[in-house]
């Protein structure tokens, strides 16, 4: 069935943004799809928007700031809930990272067109909904001193610059964090649905998008110097290792102290504490190009320090797709990692390897997992 999309588009992504969404539009009615592309014209348009699409498919074209609007009008939504995909746009676009989109513009117009759909968790914070993040300490104090010119002018790095300023002003503050009961006083805490953080930093190593959990991260330390020690572990990638960093999946935790303090979801500012976090029951269908295994007892690992585009073929031969990761059988965990390119022939591909796992679409295959789980390729 050919896919009704709409693609709700945050200008503020700047002339390249538009560059790009004009592409995938171009390629999308290339392939004879019609998508409507409606642009948002002041804040919480986008959700507005997503309340009363009439669509198979919403799009969020921008940054994380749009895609959490979108999600929470389509969470909202009382009437039949289109399916969610993103078209990154923004300086920084982690849910393009975790699901590992395409960067071309054929790619990205393939997965809009007729990529499958996974179950991604969702999370709610005192009624409103977030897909990537929820936190307070100083990330959120950070937001509240990032300044779309200064977002501007220096991408990436005005994030940073913000967070100086937050570890002057707010570096003390101590949080009380309820996670099963247990009262904890930490510097900072995070809330995430994704491995990931703030870029391509990872912070959860087991959190899934399509997990039915979320994944706290809390700060034991007290203090900007224990805060400027986390900051700089996030930069090398080392945070997660941390003694005093705890990392446990929830249902629902509470953030119940200091009262008034500011609490991103998504990358934006939108509460103040307390706030009380948890699970939402239905998940969110997302078009990805993940396909997810359903014959056997066969699941997707992600190495984090990739980026990961994953299919799943069952009884492959021929397979056109790179850039392996791991794969989890009864053999156990297998990290693939960069295997040598090559394609797969009759002999390689035949009945003794039970499937591939590629991924980077458009490429050539690179390895596949037989029956001992051991890698076999060029």
């Amino acid at each position: 069935m050919t896919r009704r999309i709409l693609i709700i588009h945050n200008p503020t992504a700047g002339k390249r943004g538009t560059a790009l969404l004009d592409c995938v539009v171009a390629a999308l009615c290339a392939r004879g799809l019609a998508p409507e592309v409606v642009t948002t014209e002041w804040p919480e348009h986008a959700t507005d928007l997503a309340l009363s699409a009439d669509a198979d498919l919403v799009v969020a074209a921008g940054g994380d700031g749009t895609i959490n609007e979108v999600v929470h009008g389509l969470m909202t939504r009382d009437c039949a809930r289109p399916a969610f995909a993103t078209l990154p746009l923004g300086t920084i676009n982690v849910l393009a990272l975790e699901l590992g989109l395409p960067r071309d513009v054929v790619g990205l117009a393939g997965v809009l067109a007729d990529g499958p759909l996974i179950p991604v968790t969702v999370g709610r914070a005192n009624g409103l909904h977030f897909l990537l993040t929820a936190g307070a300490g100083a990330d959120a104090a950070a937001v509240k001193f990032l300044s779309p010119g200064l977002k501007k002018i220096f991408g990436q790095t005005a994030y940073y610059i913000a967070l100086v300023r937050a570890l002057i002003v707010e570096g003390n503050t101590v949080f009380d964090v309820e996670i099963d009961g247990a009262m904890y006083p930490v510097s900072s805490v995070i809330v995430t649905n994704a491995a990931r953080y703030a870029g391509d930093k990872v912070v959860a190593p087991d959190a899934r998008l399509t997990a039915p959990d979320l994944h706290v991260l809390i700060g034991l330390g007290h203090g900007r110097w224990n805060l400027m020690r986390y900051g700089a572990a996030y930069m090398r990638g080392v945070l997660p290792g941390l003694p005093d960093v705890r990392i446990v999946p929830v249902q629902r935790l509470r953030i119940a102290a200091p009262a008034g303090k500011p609490v991103q979801l998504d990358g934006d500012n939108r509460l103040t504490t307390p706030v009380d976090i948890e699970v939402v029951d239905e998940p969110l269908m997302v078009a990805s190009v993940l396909q997810l295994n359903g014959a056997g007892t066969t699941d997707l690992v992600f190495e984090a320090r990739h980026q990961c585009v994953v299919e799943l073929f069952t009884g492959a031969q021929d397979v056109v797709v790179v850039d392996v990761f791991a794969v989890v059988g009864d053999a156990g965990a297998v990290d693939v990692g960069d295997a040598a390119a090559g394609f797969f022939d009759d002999e390689v591909g035949g009945g003794d390897v039970p499937f591939a796992f590629v991924a980077r679409r458009y490429g050539g295959v690179e390895a596949a997992i037989g029956d001992d789980g051991h890698a076999v390729g060029h």
